[in-house]
């Protein structure tokens, strides 16, 4: 990136500046009309979150205070802004807007703040008679913002979900062999974790007696319907209502790979 170029870097900063002072102003514009629709607050909320997230004076407190000045709730913090302020530094870091350090402590104040949101982060128990997933990256994964926000959105529709972050094969067997789960959900986000989950999912099918269901998405799911029968998974899609629908009806596995949109 830019970061061995003074000239470019001094740009960026300054079209920086311009960006904060520009979210600022619109969040103080949009908290002062209740008009407003929930919508357009948090589109603002995150504008304003993704400069904030990258500041010194970052504090979750500051956030949490903005989110109720704002009237959202924490559903509209994990499931819109938080996301949609992440996608923001990902641009900036595309456009060489914003530098590596920069973007690597915005999107782990961004995870921070999302885990937050979410109790017993390591497991919740079974509930009732409905779906338990297994919720995982691989250690080849850096990404885990989507893979936190999907989490909580299982958590709140009211599965119990177990979450394996930057896990190895190994210890997605042993979990697998230790505990009962209707379905393994694996999250990709780059190439070689899409690499590594044509691994491990053919390693879990010849090492588990009885494989629960298993899914794949992320940013990785179109490239992932393109190897067909290379990623042995039951559902290649980033629509969480057709993993659970298949999940809930208790699905088998065909002999080709099934892709929802």
């Amino acid at each position: 990136m830019y970061e061995d170029d003074p000239n470019r870097r001094r740009a960026a900063l300054v079209g920086h500046a311009r960006v904060s002072t520009f979210a600022r102003h619109v969040l103080g514009k949009i908290s002062k009309l209740p008009s407003h629709s929930r919508r357009d607050r948090a589109k603002a909320f995150a504008l304003w979150l993704a400069d904030f997230c990258c500041g010194d004076l970052y504090s979750n407190n500051r956030v949490h205070d903005e989110l109720e000045r704002l009237r959202l709730t924490g559903d509209d913090l994990v499931l819109q802004c938080i996301p949609t302020a992440a996608a923001i530094l990902g641009e900036r870091w595309c456009a060489d807007d914003a530098g590596f350090a920069e973007v690597s402590l915005g999107s782990a104040r961004l995870l921070m703040l999302c885990r937050a949101y979410v109790p017993d982060w390591t497991w919740v128990a079974r509930k009732g008679n409905g779906p338990c997933f297994l919720l995982c990256t691989f250690d080849t994964e850096q990404h885990l913002i989507g893979s936190a926000v999907l989490a909580y959105r299982l958590r709140k529709a009211g599965f119990s979900v177990n979450c394996l972050v930057q896990a190895d094969m190994a210890q997605i067997v042993e979990k697998l062999r230790s505990a009962e789960f209707d379905s393994l959900l694996i999250s990709c986000s780059t190439t070689a974790s899409l690499e590594t989950a044509a691994q491990a999912v053919k390693h879990i099918r010849e090492k588990v007696k009885r494989p629960p269901f298993i899914g794949l998405g992320g940013a990785m799911a179109h490239s992932a319907k393109a190897l067909g029968k290379r990623i042995e998974v039951d559902l290649i899609t980033n629509n969480l209502d057709a993993v659970v629908s298949k999940v809930s009806a208790g699905c088998l596995r065909d002999d080709s790979v099934e892709a929802a949109e």
